[in-house]
């Protein structure tokens, strides 16, 4: 498995991945774990990056709590899910899915923006922020409820 983009702290045990990411450093974190072989699931909504690649967004010092997901290769009932974001002058997009607190995911937007996640089935929690170049918060939506299918 590899990841880049900052710091995480990989726990393997078996067929079951816990990735957890707390530093102060704001950015993505990629983690992929194609070299372990099999279909890899996680067990809250998270960005993909493509088969078994998955990209974590932590914003750094403002994220209440360490970020944790869970993979396993037991196969659970998830679904992928794009989503899709529309601001005219936002540089960039990060989304929560699956907890109103902690960041799921984050976009460059250049008047549209997306992504795509990997979410469990069930009611989610949503919301998102748009920034500017700086990362000053430019509008911010309300909590929704997206229910997974």
């Amino acid at each position: 498995m590899t990841m880049a983009g900052g710091p995480v702290e990989l726990v393997q045990s078996g067929s079951t991945i816990t990735a957890t990411t707390s530093s102060v450093t704001a950015g993505v974190r990629t983690i992929d774990l194609n070299a372990l072989g099999g279909t890899w699931y996680p067990n809250r909504p998270v960005s993909i990056g493509g088969t078994n690649v998955f990209v974590l967004y932590h914003p750094g010092v403002g994220q209440p709590d360490a970020y944790t997901v869970t993979f396993t290769t037991t196969p659970s009932a998830s679904r992928d899910v794009p989503l899709a974001f529309a601001h005219p002058t936002a540089a960039s997009v990060r989304f929560r899915v699956g907890s109103a607190t902690q960041f799921t995911g984050s976009a460059t937007c250049s008047g549209i923006c997306s992504a795509l996640i990997r979410s469990p089935l069930g009611a989610q929690s949503f919301s998102y922020d748009y920034l500017d170049g700086s990362g000053n918060m430019l509008a911010s939506s309300l909590p929704t409820t997206l229910t997974i299918q």
